[in-house]
């Protein structure tokens, strides 16, 4: 919008032009999305050994079942596949207690409602139960809910002060971390995931903010709490940055 001003210098006067309202640019606010961390963090021993779905390639079973399809045209050199007995981790938080109830009581009762003509219990139909049931709750067989659920589990019961804890800082700092290191793999496959990106930053914030508090209630639970999530204080108070602003 132009405006004409008249100015008097003296007894001369000449006219001026201009701009009272000048259009200026808008600042534009542009989101800042957090890469994964290139650089490898401290090891957590604890979350090292926790399962993963790629961590389950099911090598005896494919092997086993490609033996089976290789063999189709000749039945005779069919071996049957059993599951190994040890070192089994299970899932649905199944215990001792509820092993034994399974793997044992389970099996006899079913197989004595089907005795044989001399009412003995068939040894060979115990094992095929015990071996179907255990095959039913392997970790093994698990899809990745199975093994995410898991997982929770474990940092409850490894970060939690009490039985049952879920909501101390070093649990929901723990689960936290769990989701960050999952979206951190998948990120590294799948860069194009804008949306997984945000939700890796929000949850580099939650992580951020749950351990700015527990910092301020216990120095010393803090430290400790970095050590076993394998995280360092920069890692923490370094990656807040939501948003840049252009001009």
């Amino acid at each position: 919008m132009l405006t004409k001003q008249f100015i008097q210098i003296g007894q001369r006067g000449f006219h001026t032009q201009t701009i009272t309202l000048a259009r200026h640019s808008a600042k534009r606010t542009v989101p800042c999305v957090v890469d994964p961390p290139r650089h490898p963090a401290p090891k957590s021993e604890f979350f090292n050994n926790l399962p993963t779905p790629k961590s389950f390639h099911h090598a005896d079973l494919v092997s086993e079942a490609q033996r089976r399809l290789e063999s189709m045209n000749e039945p005779e050199k069919v071996v049957d596949y059993k599951m190994p007995t040890e070192n089994i981790i299970y899932q649905n938080g199944i215990g001792e207690k509820e092993k034994k109830f399974l793997f044992e009581t389970t099996p006899k009762v079913l197989t004595q409602s089907q005795l044989s003509s001399f009412n003995v219990l068939d040894p060979a139909k115990i094992d095929n139960q015990t071996e179907s049931m255990r095959r039913l709750v392997s970790l093994n067989t698990a899809n990745a809910k199975g093994i995410r659920a898991f997982n929770v589990e474990r940092c409850i019961e490894h970060f939690g002060r009490k039985e049952g804890d879920t909501g101390s800082p070093e649990v929901q700092a723990a689960v936290w971390t769990l989701k960050i290191r999952n979206l951190e793999y998948h990120l590294g496959q799948n860069r194009k995931d804008l949306h997984n990106r945000r939700k890796y930053e929000q949850l580099l914030h939650k992580r951020a903010k749950i351990l700015k508090y527990l910092k301020k209630k216990n120095l010393e639970r803090y430290y400790v709490c970095l050590k076993e999530l394998g995280i360092t204080p920069e890692m923490v108070e370094g990656q807040i940055s939501i948003r840049q602003t252009h001009n």
